[in-house]
């Protein structure tokens, strides 16, 4: 019987960040690993809970530092084996 205050507060010691920042960050580096996998950005963002394209690109941008269409880029060029 904790109030809705007392939890975040302790989340945000315990973590660092508060709880809905947290579900943002989870949601982004799932939709990330998933695109990854499969390069597909629309299937990730629509598997990720954002209910547009233009808010889960922010909190993408705001989370990562890119793009998610760069960060593919940059993942793929760093995955590609050099000869």
């Amino acid at each position: 019987y904790f109030s809705k205050a007392f939890i975040n507060r302790r989340f945000r010691e315990i973590m660092g960040c508060s709880v809905w920042d947290y579900v943002v960050r989870r949601r982004i580096f799932t939709a990330r690993e998933k695109i990854f996998s499969d390069g597909n950005i629309t299937a990730a963002f629509e598997s990720s809970g954002f209910l547009d394209y233009s808010s889960f690109f922010r909190a993408y941008k705001k989370v990562v530092g890119l793009s998610p269409r760069d960060d593919l880029k940059n993942h793929r060029a760093i995955k590609k084996p050099t000869a």
